[in-house]
Protein backbone atom coordinates (compact mmCIF):
# COMPACT_ATOMS: atom_id res chain seq x y z
CA UNK A 1 0.00 0.00 0.00
CA UNK A 2 2.85 2.34 0.87
CA UNK A 3 4.48 1.62 -2.51
CA UNK A 4 1.24 2.40 -4.42
CA UNK A 5 0.83 5.67 -2.50
CA UNK A 6 4.41 6.65 -3.25
CA UNK A 7 4.00 5.93 -6.99
CA UNK A 8 0.72 7.85 -7.13
CA UNK A 9 2.32 10.81 -5.37
CA UNK A 10 5.28 10.72 -7.78
CA UNK A 11 3.03 10.79 -10.86
CA UNK A 12 0.84 13.56 -9.43
CA UNK A 13 3.83 15.78 -8.62
CA UNK A 14 5.61 15.10 -11.92
CA UNK A 15 2.51 15.85 -14.00
CA UNK A 16 2.08 19.11 -12.08
CA UNK A 17 5.74 20.10 -12.50
CA UNK A 18 5.97 19.26 -16.21
CA UNK A 19 2.51 20.44 -17.27
CA UNK A 20 2.55 23.23 -19.80
CA UNK A 21 -0.27 25.68 -20.08
CA UNK A 22 -1.71 26.00 -23.57
CA UNK A 23 -0.89 29.40 -25.02
CA UNK A 24 -0.99 31.25 -28.32
CA UNK A 25 2.20 32.13 -30.21
CA UNK A 26 3.96 35.40 -29.35
CA UNK A 27 3.74 36.83 -32.89
CA UNK A 28 2.76 35.42 -36.29
CA UNK A 29 3.08 37.40 -39.53
CA UNK A 30 1.60 36.21 -42.81
CA UNK A 31 0.59 37.32 -46.31
CA UNK A 32 -2.76 36.42 -47.83
CA UNK A 33 -3.44 36.61 -51.55
CA UNK A 34 -6.97 35.98 -52.76
CA UNK A 35 -9.21 36.54 -55.74
CA UNK A 36 -10.51 39.83 -54.34
CA UNK A 37 -7.52 41.26 -52.51
CA UNK A 38 -4.08 41.05 -50.95
CA UNK A 39 -3.30 41.54 -47.27
CA UNK A 40 -0.37 41.49 -44.82
CA UNK A 41 -1.33 40.61 -41.24
CA UNK A 42 0.17 39.99 -37.82
CA UNK A 43 -1.26 38.21 -34.78
CA UNK A 44 0.31 39.51 -31.54
CA UNK A 45 -0.16 37.79 -28.19
CA UNK A 46 -2.08 39.74 -25.55
CA UNK A 47 -2.48 36.87 -23.06
CA UNK A 48 -2.45 33.06 -23.14
CA UNK A 49 -5.73 32.86 -25.08
CA UNK A 50 -6.11 36.36 -26.60
CA UNK A 51 -4.39 37.85 -29.68
CA UNK A 52 -4.77 41.06 -31.64
CA UNK A 53 -4.72 40.59 -35.40
CA UNK A 54 -3.70 43.73 -37.29
CA UNK A 55 -3.95 43.81 -41.05
CA UNK A 56 -3.39 46.17 -43.95
CA UNK A 57 -4.18 45.39 -47.54
CA UNK A 58 -6.14 46.02 -50.70
CA UNK A 59 -9.76 44.89 -51.04
CA UNK A 60 -11.30 44.45 -54.46
CA UNK A 61 -14.81 44.36 -55.86
CA UNK A 62 -16.43 43.52 -59.19
CA UNK A 63 -19.85 44.51 -60.49
CA UNK A 64 -21.77 43.98 -63.68
CA UNK A 65 -24.89 42.51 -65.18
CA UNK A 66 -28.06 43.96 -66.70
CA UNK A 67 -28.24 46.89 -64.27
CA UNK A 68 -24.86 48.35 -65.27
CA UNK A 69 -23.68 49.60 -68.67
CA UNK A 70 -20.37 47.72 -68.33
CA UNK A 71 -18.56 45.39 -65.96
CA UNK A 72 -16.51 47.32 -63.42
CA UNK A 73 -13.92 46.73 -60.76
CA UNK A 74 -12.62 48.60 -57.73
CA UNK A 75 -9.49 48.17 -55.60
CA UNK A 76 -9.12 50.19 -52.38
CA UNK A 77 -7.06 50.05 -49.14
CA UNK A 78 -8.30 48.49 -45.90
CA UNK A 79 -7.00 48.58 -42.31
CA UNK A 80 -8.27 45.92 -39.90
CA UNK A 81 -7.92 45.31 -36.15
CA UNK A 82 -9.39 42.07 -34.85
CA UNK A 83 -9.19 40.86 -31.24
CA UNK A 84 -9.45 37.05 -31.10
CA UNK A 85 -10.16 34.67 -28.23
CA UNK A 86 -8.88 31.11 -28.78
CA UNK A 87 -11.26 29.37 -26.39
CA UNK A 88 -10.33 25.68 -26.77
CA UNK A 89 -6.52 25.57 -26.59
CA UNK A 90 -6.45 23.71 -23.26
CA UNK A 91 -8.84 21.04 -24.50
CA UNK A 92 -6.93 20.62 -27.79
CA UNK A 93 -3.65 20.24 -25.91
CA UNK A 94 -5.14 17.69 -23.49
CA UNK A 95 -6.24 15.63 -26.53
CA UNK A 96 -2.72 15.92 -28.02
CA UNK A 97 -3.98 17.99 -30.95
CA UNK A 98 -1.82 20.57 -32.71
CA UNK A 99 -1.96 24.10 -31.26
CA UNK A 100 1.08 25.50 -33.09
CA UNK A 101 0.60 28.71 -35.08
CA UNK A 102 -2.56 29.39 -33.05
CA UNK A 103 -4.47 26.35 -34.31
CA UNK A 104 -7.87 26.17 -32.68
CA UNK A 105 -11.37 27.59 -32.52
CA UNK A 106 -11.75 31.32 -31.99
CA UNK A 107 -14.32 34.04 -31.48
CA UNK A 108 -13.44 37.48 -32.83
CA UNK A 109 -14.73 40.95 -33.65
CA UNK A 110 -13.31 42.23 -36.93
CA UNK A 111 -13.08 46.04 -37.13
CA UNK A 112 -12.29 47.24 -40.67
CA UNK A 113 -11.75 50.74 -41.99
CA UNK A 114 -11.73 51.60 -45.72
CA UNK A 115 -10.19 55.08 -46.02
CA UNK A 116 -10.64 57.31 -49.07
CA UNK A 117 -6.90 57.62 -49.68
CA UNK A 118 -6.97 56.26 -53.22
CA UNK A 119 -8.72 53.75 -55.43
CA UNK A 120 -8.10 51.93 -58.69
CA UNK A 121 -11.07 51.43 -61.00
CA UNK A 122 -12.15 51.38 -64.63
CA UNK A 123 -15.06 53.68 -63.76
CA UNK A 124 -14.43 57.41 -63.23
CA UNK A 125 -17.86 58.13 -61.71
CA UNK A 126 -17.36 56.48 -58.33
CA UNK A 127 -18.25 58.30 -55.11
CA UNK A 128 -16.36 56.77 -52.19
CA UNK A 129 -16.95 57.41 -48.50
CA UNK A 130 -14.87 56.44 -45.49
CA UNK A 131 -16.33 53.13 -44.31
CA UNK A 132 -16.08 51.39 -40.95
CA UNK A 133 -17.45 47.90 -40.30
CA UNK A 134 -17.71 45.69 -37.21
CA UNK A 135 -18.22 41.97 -37.86
CA UNK A 136 -18.44 39.38 -35.05
CA UNK A 137 -17.28 35.94 -36.17
CA UNK A 138 -16.49 32.39 -35.12
CA UNK A 139 -13.76 30.45 -36.87
CA UNK A 140 -11.47 27.46 -36.88
CA UNK A 141 -7.78 27.91 -37.66
CA UNK A 142 -5.70 24.87 -38.54
CA UNK A 143 -2.00 24.60 -39.30
CA UNK A 144 -0.92 21.58 -41.33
Amino acid sequence: MKKVSLITFFFAVSSYLFAQEASVEKSITSIQIGLLGTWINNESKLSNHFVLRSEIGLDAGIWGGNLYPKTGYLILPVITLEPKWYHNLDRRQSKSKNISHNSGNFISIQNSYHPRWFYISNNDNINLYNQFSVIPSYGIKEHW
